[in-house]
């Protein structure tokens, strides 16, 4: 299975769980810490953003992290 799918099949996952998931290109500068995400509580609602200028494998650890909240 490529990272991909499984990136597909996580997101689809934690969507189930009544979480929104949103793709922002979180801008850094070089010497910020590398930020790839995380999950928010916004207006009771929950919210996972990920960074989409983060590598498949980071974006793929923001999931697995945020999923292991439920």
């Amino acid at each position: 299975m490529d990272e991909n799918t499984i990136l597909d099949q996580l997101e689809e996952l934690i969507e189930k769980f009544g979480v929104h998931v949103r793709h922002e290109a979180i801008r850094q500068d070089e010497d910020s810490i590398h930020v790839t995400g995380g999950l928010c509580l916004l207006r009771g609602a929950y919210v996972l953003i990920i960074n989409s200028r983060a590598a498949i494998k980071d974006r793929i650890w923001t999931l697995g992290t945020a999923l292991k909240q439920f």
